[in-house]
């Protein structure tokens, strides 16, 4: 669960490692609900669960720009308009921290506040458990929310461009 403490927000995530040994992070919808939405969707359409660590900088922005690249007026116009899910920003999936990102993963806009807490404990559990460059690693979700109009629901809108977007 989101939980708001003054100025600081704390959001958790599962950690665990597989059968093989294999850690895996789980996002939670309860904590991310766009994010482990745009997880879900894009791993039911085919995107690999088991992903791929790059520490290579040029390969993580060439895959960010390949995959959200294309999103970018509309996450400015969105911004610059206001309403829900603003400030937004791209999130992509496979990540772009990954061998697996670029050209082919699923983006969507996501609210910025849970884009870059995903960032942050993405970065957390490569540090913990000590995802370096070449190692492999698990994405999984749970508690996805479901589309629709009622509370606790998501919205997924489909912009003029093509795009969707995500809020709540």
């Amino acid at each position: 669960m989101i939980k708001f403490l003054g100025s600081f927000v704390v959001l958790s995530c599962f950690m665990a490692a597989n059968a093989y040994g294999q850690a895996t992070v789980n996002f939670d919808g309860q904590n991310f609900p766009c994010i482990s939405y745009n997880i879900a969707t894009a791993q039911a359409a085919g995107q690999p669960v088991t992903l791929t660590r790059t520490t290579n900088t040029p390969t993580i922005n060439n895959n960010r720009n390949l995959s959200c690249g294309g999103l970018k007026a509309d996450v400015t116009a969105l911004n610059t308009a206001g309403g829900p899910g603003t400030p937004a920003s791209c999130d992509e999936y496979p990540f772009a921290s990954t061998l697996q990102g670029g050209g082919g993963a699923q983006a969507m806009i996501v609210p910025a506040f849970e884009n870059n807490a995903q960032g942050g404990v993405l970065s957390g559990f490569y540090q913990t458990n000590q995802i370096g460059n070449g190692t492999a690693f698990n994405v999984t979700t749970s508690n996805v929310p479901a589309v629709g109009g009622g509370p606790g629901q998501l919205t997924i809108v489909v912009l003029p461009s093509g795009h969707r977007q995500c809020h709540y």
